[in-house]
């Protein structure tokens, strides 16, 4: 036989494959770093032989003290993409669609290619079930406690510019990011949708944005006028001597992944008046309802706070 009888046949072979192809899935799935912790991305990827796409996506909202409280929260949801693409080298902004379906307001949109790789330690305290079986009835002690660190590398973008509606994005082999930061309602619930088509595949991010946030202004008082929830960790405290008074309404945390009702790594943190409270007994024993986070959150103060969990195993508040 021929070359060209080996041809024909190749090519005609690669034209029955091309359905095969053109029907390969993006892959969604959510990933954190530690696999144990809060620090968590949604995550979409395509690869093959040749080709690898990978984006990241993450959403932070701080809450305003009781002094600026407008009703309104404020951060930045932050797409990464790992690019290992060789065929792809720019980017045009028409294969990106943003939708976010909450109210929003003061959203710029910035993007940038320059980065460090930072370390950052993620440390818990965690506990396993310390149960036994005796004469056919299960009978559960005290659960064994253990402390952990773990080290993590991270990549943190810089040089950010203001990307209003470029024509295109001149990417290369690497990383690049794209960063909105916007105001969205206090207790609002949604999802924020990000998608973006390249050589034919669809991906899209998704992470939720929930009625929970950040607060990380030192020295104030945050207070709740109304019941928040959050599927992981709901209130997280990133300064010192913050007070979170709840004023008797209800932090509902952990309803699909494990997390805090409250999660503090600074000192003076004090938790008042609040009614925490999970319901999905697959989280296990580490979704602790309040949470301090080694020896920066020390001079905590917790009190009159209600805590409710539908568990058999032991859960408190470390």
């Amino acid at each position: 036989m021929t070359n060209k009888f080996y041809f024909l046949l190749f090519f005609f072979l690669f034209l029955l494959a091309l359905p095969l192809i053109s029907a390969l899935q993006v892959n969604e799935k959510i990933e954190c770093y530690p696999n144990w912790s809060s620090n968590c991305y949604k995550i979409a990827s395509y690869e093959n032989d040749t080709a690898r796409m990978k984006a990241y996506s993450s959403v932070h909202f701080s809450y305003k003290p009781d002094s600026s409280d407008d009703g309104w929260k404020y951060g930045e949801i932050l797409q990464i993409f790992e690019n290992n693409w060789r065929k792809l080298k720019n980017v045009s902004a028409s294969s990106f669609g943003v939708e976010i379906n909450v109210p929003i307001k003061n959203a710029i949109r910035y993007v940038s290619n320059k980065y460090n790789l930072v370390n950052r330690t993620f440390c818990r305290d965690y506990c396993i079930d310390n149960c036994t079986e005796i004469e056919n009835e299960t009978i559960c002690y005290e659960p064994i406690c253990n402390y952990e660190c773990e080290n993590v590398t991270e990549k943190e973008f810089y040089n950010w510019y203001n990307a209003p509606n470029p024509t295109y994005w001149n990417i290369s082999i690497g990383y690049f990011a794209i960063k909105y930061t916007a105001e969205v309602p206090k207790y609002s619930q949604g999802h924020y949708n990000f998608t973006f088509e390249i050589l034919g595949r669809n991906f899209k991010l998704d992470p939720e944005i929930d009625g929970c946030g950040i607060l990380d202004t030192p020295n104030t008082i945050y207070t709740l006028n109304q019941s928040v929830s959050s599927s992981g960790t709901c209130m997280q405290v990133w300064a010192s001597n913050i007070t979170l008074d709840c004023n008797g309404f209800t932090i509902n945390y952990s309803s699909s992944s494990v997390g805090y009702g409250v999660y503090t790594n600074s000192s003076f943190t004090t938790v008042k008046g609040c009614v925490i409270k999970t319901t999905n007994e697959a989280v296990g024993t580490n979704a602790h309802a309040i949470y301090y986070n080694g020896a920066s959150s020390g001079n905590g103060t917790i009190f009159n706070n209600t805590i409710i969990v539908t568990n058999n195993s032991y859960r408190h508040a470390n």
